[in-house]
């Protein structure tokens, strides 16, 4: 990753702009009889420019913009917009209000930016194939005991990445979603690397919850669910601690999904009008600062439909 930044002020106006980038090479071991190998190539990950500012002392804003998006319309995770966003930020910093295209506080390796965790991908399940990540979002955030405490709560369209491209679903019903955590004995910085190397162990206790009920399915996922017609309803709970470079963190997500339709290919023909979709992570990294390096490994389960 190369890195960028500049910063210009004027008054009680301040604008940064910064950047990143991420390329890789992808190499598969593949069994003698396959002569299709084209996935073993170099690739641009992203090419992210972020626009941070502050206007008139008490308003935030945040752009950031993703040009490799122009060719990967329909990946969730690599859009072309990642946030378009303005907030206000009370005094003394216990409560903040967020409107914009932004990420929805649900699932904290969601809430991870790209450049804060351990893989090239994300784990299955908080790809963006399951639920969306981004929406447009009304959110609030309020935090309490020295900012130990944090309650997020957010309402927006519930069609994720396809809601900048026009309307609601025919509903017009919104989604909402929840996020709660717990940190002890200090905030704790959302990345998956500790670069810092902290002395005092930090630990950090989270769970969410989100809920739709939509009646059109416009839907470019691999699992053909991420909006469904019908209910779905999602939970789930983490556990992240940093000591010493070291990183452990765990989550479960489960999803509880009902189509109006009984007869829809997701409940297989079982006697129940519901099915199920879930999984876990678990991860362990260790940054050692004299390489500028960190070793990680993780941990991936997802089980698409419970009734299959």
């Amino acid at each position: 990753s190369s890195f960028a930044q500049y910063s210009s002020n004027k008054g009680w106006n301040n604008l940064e702009i910064s950047g990143s980038t991420q390329l890789f090479y992808n190499y598969r071991f593949y069994k003698p009889e396959e002569k299709d190998r084209k996935k073993n190539r170099f690739e641009l990950d992203y090419a992210q420019i972020n626009f941070k500012g502050v206007a008139a002392k008490k308003f935030r804003y945040i752009i950031e913009l993703n040009p490799v998006g122009f060719y990967n319309a329909t990946d969730p995770d690599n859009g072309f917009v990642n946030e378009a966003l303005v907030s206000y930020r009370t005094p003394d910093q216990h409560f903040e209000i967020k409107a914009g295209y932004q990420k929805i506080p649900f699932s904290r390796y969601s809430l991870l930016s790209k450049e804060d965790v351990s893989f090239l991908q994300r784990p299955e399940m908080a790809r963006g194939d399951v639920f969306s990540r981004r929406d447009m979002v009304v959110l609030v955030k309020t935090t309490l005991c020295e900012q130990k405490i944090a309650i997020y709560t957010g309402v927006f369209n519930g069609t994720g990445e396809l809601t900048l491209q026009g309307d609601n679903d025919a509903s017009g019903n919104v989604e909402v979603a929840g996020r709660i955590e717990l940190n002890y004995p200090s905030p704790m910085d959302e990345t998956a690397i500790d670069r810092q190397d902290i002395t005092q162990p930090v630990f950090a206790i989270g769970a969410n919850a989100r809920y739709s009920d939509k009646v059109t399915e416009e839907d470019i996922s691999e699992y053909g669910y991420k909006t469904i017609i019908g209910t779905k309803t999602g939970v789930g709970a983490d556990f992240a601690a940093k000591y010493r470079g070291w990183v452990a963190s765990f989550e479960m997500l489960q999803f509880t999904m009902t189509p109006d339709d009984t007869s829809s290919i997701f409940l297989n023909g079982k006697p129940t009008d519901y099915f199920r979709a879930g999984g876990m992570i678990a991860e362990l990294s260790h940054y050692v600062r004299k390489l500028h390096t960190a070793f990680a490994i993780r941990y991936d389960d997802f089980n698409p439909n419970d009734l299959s």
